[in-house]
């Protein structure tokens, strides 16, 4: 009896406010086909404003522009994005990295924007390998500190040479990695 309880327990999954079984079916993401096609636009507009920089433009997640560009244009894109009046993406979400030992340019850098006044996100991909820096984006959005910061740690322990102009030095980054209550923090 008690194995019976326990049984249904686990096939009730909490959506929301409410508990559904498995035998119900819910639908967990709706598409806009509106907003995927100002999106698709969008992407295609700017990979006419910058074709040296963007290789690809597709959809990631459903209704996520995903912009593929060329390392050297990290800095000319994250800026037309963030400036440009049709876009508007003031909001850093998170860098992250991929390793992929295989690739030629094992390194894939993933930038995730935030437009809150079009309510549209938009993620740019680029890649590097082991002696090729990417430029920091930390003159167009200071969070990027935090975030390079983040990546280096949790991701590999030696990508310090992967960020060129980066205003972090990495040699101190190295004492943040003890708890903050120790005071190593004070000692930069």
């Amino acid at each position: 009896m008690a194995s019976d309880h326990a049984l249904k327990r686990l096939t009730l999954v909490a959506v929301g406010a409410r508990l559904i079984s498995n035998g119900e079916s819910y639908h967990v993401w709706k598409i806009n086909k509106e907003k995927r096609e100002r999106l698709a636009n969008f992407g295609r507009y700017t990979a006419e404003c910058l074709p040296k920089f963007i290789q690809k433009v597709q959809f990631a997640a459903g209704d996520e522009l995903e912009l593929l560009i060329h390392p050297t244009g990290v800095i000319p894109v994250i800026s037309f994005l963030k400036g440009n009046h049709s876009a508007q993406f003031t909001n850093l979400i998170f860098i992250c990295g991929v390793d992929v030992p295989t690739r030629k340019n094992r390194f894939e850098v993933i930038y995730s924007l935030l437009s809150t006044r079009f309510n549209a996100r938009v993620r740019v991909r680029t890649y590097t390998d082991e002696v090729a820096p990417i430029d920091s984006i930390t003159s167009i959005f200071r969070g990027a500190n935090w975030s390079v910061f983040n990546f280096k740690h949790n991701i590999k322990s030696n990508l310090e040479e992967l960020f060129s102009h980066h205003p972090l030095a990495f040699q101190k980054l190295k004492l943040w990695c003890t708890p903050f209550y120790l005071g190593n923090y004070g000692k930069m």
